[in-house]
Order: structure tokens, then C-alpha cells, then sequence
């Protein structure tokens, strides 16, 4: 019996592959040996955990920068931008929590006066 892989074959090998199932497995799952599935999806089977991570760590940085997602800005501020807000300065005065403005076409060179209320998210330190 010969063997046709087709493209879900493929996608399959490549989640489950990410996922860190083994080619046992995986092989078992499409009824084919070790053998053929390695020799039918090497770049599948090569997907590995760096890849992946640099996918999401791409999607989570565009919705931090996106304006629409305040929380994920703020776990980007705090992840990788070293943002503690709302926590004593570094001249030990209460700094007040930090503002996004999630429509961003509002400020013009800096002007913040004319900033509707609907469109600041405060963002506090966690208790």
C-alpha cells in the first residue's frame, strides 16, 4: 500500500510536531512507519520550540502596539520593557499609574490636553 500525504497530513505532522509529540506517535496517528514520515515531512518534523515561541512572542508584541489591548501592552511594558507602574520611582516619590492612550491619531506632537476620557486606560500596580 502506498502512501498519499495531503495537506491536513502536513499540518498535523507540523502542530502535533510543536506540541513536542514524538514521530512515534505521530506516524501511528497517520497509519504510516517512522520511516515514511520522516522522509515525507522533514521540514514539518524540524518545526522546533524556537520557532513556535517566536511566532507568539511576534503575535503578543503587534497586540501590545496595536492600541487595543491594554493588557497585553502592559505585560509587554512590564515583560520586556522593565515597567513597574504605580511603584516608588527611583527617588523614592509615588509615581502615578501609567496612562495608554489607546487612540493614538488624538495626540499631536505631544498634546495631551484635548485627550478624551474614553480613551485612557490607567493601568495599576497589581495589590
Amino acid at each position: 500500500m502506498s502512501y498519499h500525504p495531503t495537506p491536513e497530513h502536513a499540518r498535523t505532522v507540523e502542530m502535533w510536531t510543536r506540541a513536542g509529540i514524538g514521530k512515534e506517535r505521530v506516524a501511528k496517528r497517520l497509519g504510516i512507519p517512522v520511516s515514511t514520515l520522516e522522509n515525507t515531512f522533514p521540514f514539518e518534523l524540524g518545526f522546533s520550540n524556537e520557532e513556535g515561541l517566536a511566532i507568539v512572542a511576534d503575535v503578543a508584541y503587534q497586540m501590545a502596539v496595536s492600541g487595543q489591548n491594554a493588557v497585553m501592552t502592559k505585560f509587554w511594558l512590564e515583560t520586556k520593557g522593565g515597567w513597574q507602574a504605580g511603584f516608588m520611582g527611583m527617588a523614592g516619590k509615588e509615581q502615578t499609574p501609567l496612562q495608554i492612550i489607546l487612540d493614538p491619531s488624538v495626540v499631536v506632537e505631544g498634546n495631551f490636553e484635548e485627550v478624551e476620557e474614553s480613551n485612557i486606560v490607567e493601568l495599576d500596580p497589581p495589590p
